[in-house]
């Protein structure tokens, strides 16, 4: 492959994954996040019951006071594995509900807040911007060793031996 079309290939790579990791993801906000009022909620509890395919359901109960000082406890699935690993009975976090309907309540990386697919779309973002840059770097300096002229003996008339 050409020089100038490895540098072009890793910009491609690079400017996708950017549009992915910033535009994208972020862009598939849920009213939640946009138009949620935000308060401190801890967890109550987390179980993982099976699902209809064997695999386990990642829930977590939290509770939380909302704008008329009223406590709910709400029950939401947790896509991402990491998350749901770091939340323990008592921590706090971070809750997102609509004022106007609170029993509409999530927090970030649970149903509601992200779709199952955005941990995923962040992972392929940033592998693809890794691989962007190396390609671009390696036809950067396959791109420098054309521009340097290889050495060439002297032109003119050769001395008699």
């Amino acid at each position: 492959m050409a020089p100038m079309a490895r540098i072009g290939a890793g910009a491609v790579l690079v400017i996708v994954a950017a549009y992915l990791m910033w535009f994208y993801v972020p862009g598939g906000q849920s009213e939640l996040k946009r138009l949620g009022a935000q308060t401190e909620g801890s967890v109550q509890y987390k179980d993982s019951p099976p699902g209809t395919d064997g695999r386990p359901i990642l829930q977590v109960a939290f509770m939380f006071q909302d704008g008329a000082r009223m406590n709910r406890i709400v029950t939401r699935t947790v896509y991402d594995a990491a998350v749901w690993q770091t939340l323990q009975p008592g921590s706090k976090l971070r809750v997102f509900y609509l004022p106007d309907k609170p029993e509409t309540a999530s927090f970030e990386g649970a149903e509601g807040m992200a779709s199952p697919r955005s941990a995923a779309l962040r992972f392929l973002s940033v592998s693809m911007i890794i691989a962007g840059l190396a390609i671009a770097a390696l036809g950067g300096k396959a791109w420098m060793q054309q521009q340097t002229p290889a050495a060439r003996p002297p032109a003119g008339p050769r001395p008699a031996r």
